[in-house]
């Protein structure tokens, strides 16, 4: 018959064996006990009309059963076995497998992919804090030193004007800094920066929030830190709206 092709034993090589040394492995590669599954489907049958689990070939195959167990009961009410049919789960389960793994391979390649994209942020916030705020605070001070001058009457406004937007975009340039990648978080770890940004956003946007964040001596990697603080960015973000 078709279950024993499909199992690939004689009919005599099954009569008189348990299950679990022919058709049903002691336990599945999950590591379930399906021995003491087998014995719970006969001690309880009408619990276990309907089951999945792995079964095993005469050639050591592991395959995937749907049961359909249908206990039969002598004229005294006695269990006497199980007329058992199954389906042929394998091709679903592997590609369900598949699946699973191609999802956690998407999972991957986002975690690192944005990790890649603050690491940019990093790298562009520094080069604005370090390099242009820096050449502008020079000129600022330039700017400052040359408003102290004696000055004709129509310059010294425009010094003036120069000095007060060199100011204004120092301070919209730390601003991007910190918006792109805050400093703080390389600096200083995730609770400090956790309880920044949430100052930050309540100060801006007006609603009510409160962060506690003692995380003692625990180190964290960096690239968790991250994910935890673009997460609470968003999270405040959406709150803000």
């Amino acid at each position: 018959n078709y279950a024993c092709q499909f199992f690939g034993y004689e009919p005599q090589e099954l009569i008189g064996r348990k299950l679990t040394e022919t058709i049903v492995p002691p336990v599945d590669s999950t590591g379930a006990d399906l021995e003491g599954r087998m014995g719970n489907i006969l001690a309880e049958p009408e619990k276990y009309r309907t089951q999945e689990n792995e079964n095993l070939t005469r050639k050591g195959e592991r395959v995937w059963v749907r049961w359909r167990n249908e206990p039969v009961y002598d004229e005294s009410g006695e269990l006497k076995g199980l007329l058992s049919i199954g389906n042929d789960l394998t091709e679903h389960k592997r590609t369900e497998q598949q699946l699973l793994e191609y999802q956690d391979k998407l999972r991957s390649l986002a975690l690192q992919l944005s990790l890649a994209e603050e690491q940019e942020r990093h790298r562009i916030s520094d080069a604005i804090h370090d390099d242009i705020v820096q050449d502008l605070a020079f000129t600022k001070m330039q700017l400052a030193m040359l408003a102290k001058q004696p000055l004709e009457t129509e310059i010294a406004p425009v010094v003036q004007e120069l000095y007060d937007g060199v100011v204004d975009v120092i301070q919209r340039l730390r601003t991007l800094s910190f918006e792109l990648s805050p400093s703080v978080l390389y600096r200083l770890g995730l609770a400090a920066t956790a309880e920044w940004l949430t100052e930050r956003m309540v100060e801006r946007s007006g609603f009510q929030a409160h962060v506690e964040a003692d995380l003692g001596e625990t180190e964290i990697p960096q690239e968790i830190q991250i994910t935890a603080y673009q997460c609470l960015r968003e999270l405040l973000a959406n709150a803000a709206k």
